[in-house]
């Protein structure tokens, strides 16, 4: 197999990153911590939400971009336990809020967006995994 670079990449110990290069056997990889070099059986290729959203024989229909929308967030729920219960319709910086918040405690925020961008629903958002795991 080989790896372009700018290819996303998983590695069972050093998480997600981007190929530098591709070496033959081996490939040079930007892992957060810093860059490794790697044999190609210890990676695995990760497929971008687009390239297995929008194969060949499936249309571009509201109820694909629902299904993908739908995967998003439950794959945000799993990794950081917010959303089970909401109804709501959340959007981008409200889910960054969250995570970025409950990243690490103490958490001391101000909350201070424009009026009507839901600081409200952020609030909760953030209160609703804490609650959960007997934080506050």
């Amino acid at each position: 197999m080989q790896f372009e670079n700018g290819a996303k990449i998983r590695h069972s110990r050093h998480g997600v990153g981007t190929v530098i290069h591709d070496e033959g056997e081996t490939v040079v990889i930007r892992f957060e911590h810093g860059i490794e070099g790697c044999a190609k059986t210890d990676v695995e290729p990760l497929q971008s939400i687009a390239d297995g959203a929008w194969p060949a024989q499936v249309p571009n229909t509201p109820e694909v971009l629902a299904r993908i929308q739908a995967e998003a967030i439950q794959s945000i729920n799993d990794a950081w336990g917010v959303f089970s219960l909401s109804r709501i319709d959340l959007l981008p910086h409200q889910l960054w809020v969250c995570k970025r918040v409950t990243e690490r405690l103490p958490a001391r925020w101000l909350i201070a967006d424009d009026v009507g961008l839901g600081k409200t629903i952020e609030a909760g958002l953030i209160l609703w995994p804490l609650i959960s795991r007997d934080k506050i």
